[in-house]
């Protein structure tokens, strides 16, 4: 095929059959490098998601294998606040089967919603998102492009989607991740700990909080989506891991059913009250994999292990985090103290004096309105 109808090949029909088992039923949307579908799983009777790559890239070889990865990953792994993988293929294409989310990404949440997260409902996302995070590490992994539309969120509990750019501590070429959303040392290239999925967490929890990313400033490559060091400005469209911003189930029950008003965000001293679509308790982490402190640069072995080597990054002026400190929460929006200040500690520019992962996870579960683990009494 030629490299002009490769570029010009549609997405495949409804009820086309990429592989056995499985029935192609609609194109849900085409990024920068993948096709995504939604399918019918005959075995399970349902529902799936199906990632391919675009055909005008199938010949890249490292494209493949980053499909490939994620796939298998996401198989393997078990956690409640990590999209599930069914299937992987290799032939005749490389070819991913995932679950199918209800709900909606955390990016079109915070749109959709006319009041910003009550800050309890900030405090339980930053929960669940140190829980999937702690699991990831003890795998092995960083995630390395956490964001709100990475998120999925449904009836109060979160989903991470997208370890295309995923990685093993250690060191990683410039730029890995999505511009606005990188940590320091993602952006100027180096060795990678657990971190930069810390500074993630913070500028996730930034943007529920606020409205607005910590580092705001538009970029012309950001559409793009995630770098993986090696190609700039080719990457996924704005949903990340490939999934549209809204999921095709009921979709209505995610983030909060009580919200702050459009004003100070509740007390400082106090959190507001908890949000009736949330659930009290979520999954807590337990003892981690990486080690403890989020500074180190991890011995998680080969950052080629899962892409290949190249150092290719962008120019350090294009990040803005490289030209200063964010903007402290509290000048954006009212938060109870410690949740501000967990969010704040997140997001600082040396890995070393960022928390923990568990000192985090602890921080905003304070912030909670009960304890998410409960002992029975004798």
């Amino acid at each position: 095929m030629s490299a002009g109808t490769a570029r010009a090949a549609p997405p495949l029909a409804p009820g086309t059959r990429p592989v056995p088992g499985y029935e192609i039923l609609a194109h849900l949307t085409r990024t920068g490098w993948l096709d995504v579908y939604d399918a019918w799983s005959e075995e399970r009777d349902c529902r799936c998601v199906i990632k391919v790559v675009r055909p005008d890239r199938r010949d890249e070889r490292r494209l493949r294998e980053r499909l490939l990865c994620e796939g298998r990953w996401l198989q393997a792994f078990t956690h409640p606040h990590l999209v599930r993988a069914y299937e992987t293929f290799t032939s005749p294409e490389p070819l991913v089967v995932l679950e199918t989310l209800t709900g909606e990404t955390l990016s079109h949440l915070l749109h959709r919603l006319p009041r910003r997260p009550a800050a309890a409902d900030v405090a339980l996302l930053g929960v669940q998102l140190c829980s999937a995070m702690h699991y990831l590490h003890g795998q092995g992994l960083l995630h390395l492009d956490l964001k709100p539309s990475n998120v999925v969120v449904d009836c109060g509990r979160a989903k991470v989607l997208d370890l295309s750019v995923a990685r093993p501590p250690g060191p990683a070429p410039a730029g890995v991740g999505t511009v606005r959303y990188l940590s320091p040392e993602q952006a100027r290239g180096g060795p990678l700990s657990a971190a930069a999925d810390v500074w993630g967490i913070g500028v996730t929890l930034y943007e529920a909080a606020c409205g607005e990313a910590p580092f705001d400033r538009a970029d012309p490559g950001e559409a793009a989506g995630p770098h993986d060091g090696r190609t700039p400005d080719r990457g996924d469209g704005p949903g990340g891991g490939g999934f549209p911003d809204r999921a095709d189930g009921p979709g209505a029950g995610a983030l909060p059913s009580r919200a702050d008003g459009p004003g100070d965000g509740g007390s400082a001293d106090h959190a507001d009250g908890p949000a009736d679509g949330l659930p009290s308790r979520a999954d807590g982490p337990g003892a981690g994999g990486l080690a403890d402190r989020a500074d180190g640069p991890g011995d998680g072995g080969s950052a080629d292990r899962a892409y290949g080597g190249g150092t290719t990054g962008g120019r350090e002026d294009r990040y803005p985090q490289l030209e200063g400190p964010a903007p402290p929460i509290g000048s954006r929006r009212r938060l109870p103290r410690a949740l501000a200040a967990a969010i704040d500690g997140s997001l600082s520019a040396d890995p070393s004096s960022r928390p923990a992962l568990t000192e985090l996870a602890a921080a905003v579960d304070a912030a909670l309105p009960g304890p998410r683990r409960r002992t029975a009494r004798p």
